[in-house]
């Protein structure tokens, strides 16, 4: 999924305006969810560009907190701070996954095709 419009404010679910691949209809853009299709091992990643120093994003499984990931970037010597994690988990069918902006913001401008992305792949079921 992307966000090329609009703001990604702290304190709210990171949410997207376009879901690029969607097998399964796992994605839920408006809502930012990733739905678990299988029992399995998943793969997540997520970018985004900030001129904040230390956006924190959480991951949530299941409506609670589940891992956080905190960025610092030196602004005097790079403006623009970005961010990139990969990460893998074990979900049940059913479980859902969304990202939440803890502080910080991140850049949107589809002109200069700076997008906050989430993208989430089955690995393997079990």
């Amino acid at each position: 999924m992307q966000k090329a419009t609009g703001e990604v404010e702290s304190g709210r679910d990171i949410t997207f305006d376009t879901t690029v691949i969607n097998i399964g209809e796992a994605f839920h853009a408006e809502s930012g969810i990733f739905v678990a299709l299988e029992t399995g091992s998943y793969r997540f990643s997520f970018t985004a560009e900030s001129q904040d120093n230390g956006p924190e994003v959480q991951v949530v499984v299941n409506g609670q907190p589940e891992m956080l990931f905190t960025h610092d970037a030196d602004l005097d010597l790079f403006p623009r701070g970005f961010h990139s994690d990969v990460w893998q988990m074990n979900l049940l069918k059913g479980d859902f996954v969304n990202l939440y902006l803890l502080s910080g913001n991140f850049n949107v401008d589809g002109e200069r095709q700076v997008y906050v992305s989430f993208i989430g792949e089955l690995i393997t079921t079990m």
